[in-house]
């Protein structure tokens, strides 16, 4: 770590350039903070950090992007002096799962505030963890003292075989009968399987289940 009154140096990965500059320019304006790289990919990352080894790497990353994940899992095992923070464009059960498999101890959104990022890096240049109330609320709400592990479980997570099943088919817009029909169940237990998907989603109606299903990749419309 470096002293006391050194800066806490920070990389930046955005593909958009506003957004990229304008968190360079409040990073480097705080005082507490240093930019000492921002690039648009992630062609730079790896190579980059093992030449400067920057306390922090804030990777902004597309919806369902796998690829940026592998990109930071080798950045955390050949630079673990590094803290990752990943900066998802949406706030979804997909990259939360990912970040919890690959242990990312930072997870944040774009639409986070400034104080928001500068929390994040305090806590993950601290050794601590930190995942926005937005990602924390999809979380499984039996979990306790959260650390990112594989062993966490979302919401998702959550769902049986058949409730995801379920899902499925009425995020499709058809009707509980017709689901009845095509998974071969009774309307009593399609009923029964639908009010509990919705209390473990923490969804009330169905065009919000299917803007879900949508959002994570589940169905495509």
């Amino acid at each position: 770590m470096p002293t006391t009154n050194a800066p806490i140096t920070v990389m930046i990965v955005d593909p958009y350039t506003l957004m990229r500059d304008g968190l360079r320019f409040k990073i480097d304006e705080s005082g507490e903070f240093d930019c000492v790289g921002s690039f648009a990919d992630y062609g730079s990352v790896l190579a980059v950090s093992r030449k400067l080894a920057p306390d922090i790497a804030l990777i902004s990353t597309n919806e369902n992007d796998a690829s940026a994940f592998d990109v930071v899992q080798e950045l955390m095992h050949e630079v673990p002096q590094t803290g990752v923070i990943i900066v998802p464009r949406t706030v979804c059960d997909v990259d939360l799962r990912r970040a919890l498999d690959a242990e990312v101890p930072g997870l944040l959104h774009q639409a986070s505030r400034f104080e928001d990022i500068c929390d994040a890096m305090r806590a993950v240049y601290a050794g601590s963890c930190y995942y926005a109330a937005d990602f924390l609320d999809r979380l499984d709400p039996s979990v306790q003292a959260f650390k990112p592990s594989k062993s966490i479980k979302t919401r998702s997570d959550t769902l049986s075989p058949r409730e995801q099943q379920l899902m499925v088919v009425l995020a499709l817009g058809k009707s509980l009968k017709k689901a009845c029909e095509e998974l071969e169940i009774s309307y009593k237990t399609a009923d029964k399987q639908k009010v509990s998907l919705m209390k473990k989603l923490n969804i009330h109606d169905r065009v919000s289940l299917a803007r879900f299903a949508i959002r994570e990749g589940i169905v495509d419309l």
